[in-house]
């Protein structure tokens, strides 16, 4: 399947994650962040820690931009939807759905209506798992995918929704799901595949018919771990559990429990680990193993969301304990507590089971009457839901409530009620006969006087007792306790809700590194963002002392072409140290060998030698540094220089404090490289401004006077009449032409023709105001431009210019003359009938005797 990165996929295999891996590798900038979300999304429970790790470190980037770029908003809200499962995976639902709702609110506002979808989604599941209505959520969703086309997960979303009507409804489920159709091209996909199944054997389950729901569930199991849906896949593993144990096949129920725990906690999640526990102490107590049975249970209870629908189930199997040990009172408290939460989530299979326990409840308080009416009001409703299974335990229920009055009538109708259990048992298929049944059979013929019948039943519960309690399943449920009982020290914090003392610690541990890894984050993008080596040296001071207890630091750049290492900051102290070169080839340099090796170097006081100790001190006396670590500045393969701290202890720096030196290392190796790229691009830069400047002004400027040339004059000339033309203010043009040059260039030649050009193109310069502008309109003629003034004003300019020249003597030439046409901006005027009546001007003056001005006609 192609990736497409506006529309990301609901789940996904791991092919589709491997395709945007080996495009994250050569990715950079905006796109990186992209491909680096998306990968989160893919791993949110594939790989839930690095998932959260990557959504951890894209937040604050994310958030620090998508003020001025508002198409990151759409990452930064799937970013939102990840880091939301890590709370909701471990009970927070009220910190999950706050950042769900944040989400929302983005896609929202960008008019994503895909991600509008996926946050009503997760909050579905988010206010269901507090036991409140997800019924809003759902028809928000549909609305959102239907809107944004996605026929897949709208697909997904009406299997889910669905899978939780059957819950309650089974009538409903099953309309839904015909409705719903079959063989829909989307049933295809490993993540709609996966709920289609899921749906057909929930819907199997609650009819009661668990053996059927075996293969499917499965099935489903499969196609989530293959799509990325690991906490339904480990759902759905306990669910298969479940059903074994209800078809008394333990040695399976076992097995699925412990591939259920073992995902849950590739997961991390305590919720899912503390539902998977509470199946593992309904299996221990169906092997009698009481005591660890109440241990694990108690603690799932304490781990689970209160009013949630685990924590009612949770409760059940405690009461069943509590049963099995004729431990009424306890039974009736666990019971009270589950039964309202059961009868709130409309499950009938959960609701008429614990009808039962109550019933037997009644029984060992001595209330018989009552547990009598409970236990047929059970049957009846086992009967008309056609909870198969529920009616064999409802039938043996009221078999052993006969066998509480030792008449002979009652004797015969508990003999009834099991007879009519064992046929519908035998009639369920793959349903494991309990010994209890069978015993209880023998028993009973036993005591009618068929004593063939009761060896007869006393042997097939023999075989069936073996086969269920057999030294396999006890060795593997011990097996899996001591696993438990050892994780469980490791990860109490989770379990019991960070109770213990060093899990508290650890907790704080890790909040401390979460700090530091967002410090080292934000100084990163500091340090990277610095224009100057300068700069860098700074930047790179303050943060090693900001982390480390640092007495020195030297920071050294390697020179290739001598081989050598100079220190071109350091600090003893605060106080600034001197440069130093080192030789790579000097044998008692820590800093050469460094650089020459490639690697973190820790040196105590008695590796480092007197004269590394003198050249740190700043006073040339021996130094009383005691410790030395050191690191390689890379760039790639390249060595740039060495960074080297000290400190007056003995082996001051942890491991944590190691990796942080190695960190800053990095961080500042990039950075020097960009300062370094930086200042030549500047140098560069300023380089070709200067050339360009200079062929600039070569381009515009006459080369023989040093006045603006023609191409010049035709940009001014312009602006000055637009500008006239807009505001209405005067403008002057004055063109004057040299007399007689052509006899100049004829008797004396062009050179001192282009030296009396240069000579009045000095002289006009000078003669004139700052705001005006003269230049070399071609030949020997030259444009005037004067803005701001009459024409009145111009002639007079120009009748100062003609005395000028007048009194210019060129000592090989003699006196020059100039005449001079002077014309006025009218209305409706452009560049072109300015200069034409100017230059009408000029050529009248020519006509009149020459060394002389004239204005327009």
């Amino acid at each position: 399947m192609p990736f497409d990165p506006l529309r990301p996929e609901y789940a996904a295999g791991l092919e589709v994650v491997q395709s945007i891996e080996e495009r994250l590798v050569p990715a950079t900038g905006t796109q990186r962040w992209v491909l680096q979300a998306h990968v989160a999304w893919y791993q949110r429970q594939r790989d839930k820690a690095r998932a959260q790790a990557l959504a951890a470190e894209l937040e604050p980037l994310l958030r620090g931009v998508v003020q001025t770029d508002l198409a990151l908003c759409a990452v930064l809200a799937r970013v939102l939807l990840v880091r939301a499962e890590q709370p909701w995976l471990d009970g927070d639902t009220h910190q999950a759905q706050a950042l769900a709702q944040e989400a929302l609110a983005l896609g929202a506002a960008q008019g994503d209506a895909l991600l509008v979808g996926d946050a009503h989604a997760l909050l579905a599941h988010i206010v269901w798992q507090r036991g409140e209505d997800n019924t809003p959520c759902f028809q928000a969703a549909h609305h959102a995918y239907a809107q944004a086309g996605d026929a897949r997960r709208r697909r997904l979303l009406g299997l889910r929704e669905i899978f939780g009507v059957a819950l309650r409804d089974l009538v409903s489920a099953r309309a839904m799901l015909a409705n719903l159709g079959q063989d829909h091209p989307e049933d295809q996909h490993p993540s709609v595949k996966a709920w289609r199944l899921a749906v057909e054997a929930n819907v199997l389950e609650h009819a009661g018919d668990y053996a059927s729901a075996l293969e499917p569930l499965s099935q489903a199991v499969g196609a989530a771990l293959a799509s990325g849906q690991h906490r339904v896949a480990a759902i759905w593993s306990g669910n298969l559990g479940i059903y074994l144990r209800n078809l008394h096949d333990l040695s399976g129920s076992l097995m699925w429990c412990e591939r259920a725990l073992a995902l849950a906690r590739q997961l991390d999640s305590r919720v899912m680990q503390a539902t998977c526990l509470s199946q593992l102490g309904s299996l221990l107590g169906k092997l009698k193993r009481y005591d660890d049975a109440v241990e694990i249970l108690v603690a799932a209870d304490e781990a689970m969301v209160a009013g949630s629908e685990a924590r009612a189930y949770n409760s059940h199997h405690l009461a069943c304990v509590f049963i099995a040990m004729s431990d009424w009172e306890r039974a009736a408290l666990w019971l009270g507590i589950a039964l309202p939460q059961l009868f709130a989530t409309g499950r009938r299979v959960s609701i008429n089971t614990a009808q039962l326990d109550l019933a037997t409840v009644y029984a060992g308080q001595g209330h018989i009457a009552q547990a009598q009416q409970l236990g047929w009001q059970a049957l009846a409703d086992a009967r008309q839901h056609h909870l198969r299974s529920n009616e064999v335990a409802a039938l043996q229920t009221l078999a052993d409530l006969c066998l509480l009055d030792p008449s002979v009538q009652s004797a015969r109708q508990a003999l009834g009620h099991l007879q009519q259990a064992l046929a519908v048992a035998r009639s369920i298929p793959g349903f494991q006969i309990e010994p209890k049944l069978l015993e209880s059979l023998a028993a009973q013929w036993a005591r009618q006087g068929d004593f063939e019948q009761a060896y007869r039943y006393l042997q097939e519960a023999a075989q069936a007792r073996e086969r269920v309690l057999g030294l396999e399943v006890g060795q593997r449920a011990a097996g899996l306790q001591v696993r438990y009982r050892t994780e469980r020290l490791r990860q109490e914090a989770d379990v019991l809700r960070r109770l213990s003392e060093s899990e508290a610690q650890r907790a704080n541990d890790l909040a401390v590194a979460h700090d530091t890894l967002a410090q080292l984050a934000q100084l990163g993008r500091e340090l990277t963002a610095m224009v100057t080596e300068s700069q860098v040296f700074e930047a790179l001071e303050g943060y090693l002392y900001q982390f480390l207890d640092v007495s020195v630091m030297s920071l050294y750049l390697l020179e290739a072409e001598t081989a050598t290492l100079k220190r071109v900051y350091g600090r003893r102290q605060g106080q600034p140290l001197p440069a130093l070169h080192l030789a790579l080839d000097e044998p008692d340099s820590a800093e050469a060998r460094c650089a020459l090796e490639r690697r973190v170097l820790r040196l105590e006081s008695t590796c480092l030698g007197d004269d590394s100790a003198e050249r740190q001190s700043p006073t040339g006396q021996a130094s009383d540094v005691h410790f030395m670590m050191l690191a390689p500045l890379m760039a790639g393969d390249t060595v740039l220089g060495v960074l080297a701290v000290q400190n007056e202890a003995r082996h001051p720096y942890s491991e944590r404090e190691e990796s942080i030196f190695c960190t800053l290392c990095a961080y500042g190796a990039i950075a020097l490289v960009n300062a370094q790229a930086l200042t030549r691009l500047r140098q560069a830069q300023e380089q070709l401004m200067a050339q360009n400047m200079a062929l600039e002004q070569l381009a515009v400027t006459d080369a023989l006077t040093g006045l603006p040339n023609r191409r010049q004059l035709d940009t001014v000339l312009s602006r000055e009449v637009a500008r006239a033309a807009r505001y209405g203010t005067p403008l002057v043009l004055i063109l004057l032409d040299i007399d007689h040059f052509k006899r100049i260039n004829d008797e004396h030649g062009h050179l001192l023709g282009d030296e009396v050009l240069a000579a009045l193109g000095h002289l006009l310069r000078h003669q004139l105001r700052q705001t005006d502008v003269v230049g070399r309109w071609g030949g020997e003629e030259f444009l005037v431009i004067c803005p701001s003034i009459e024409l009145s004003q111009g002639l007079h300019i120009a009748e100062t210019l003609r005395a000028a020249v007048a009194r210019l003597v060129q000592p090989a030439v003699g006196p020059l003359s100039v005449s001079l046409g002077v014309a006025g901006h009218r209305p409706g005027d452009t560049a072109v009938t300015c200069v034409a009546r100017a230059d009408a001007a000029l050529y009248a003056a020519k006509r009149a005797g020459r060394n002389r001005v004239e204005a327009e006609r």
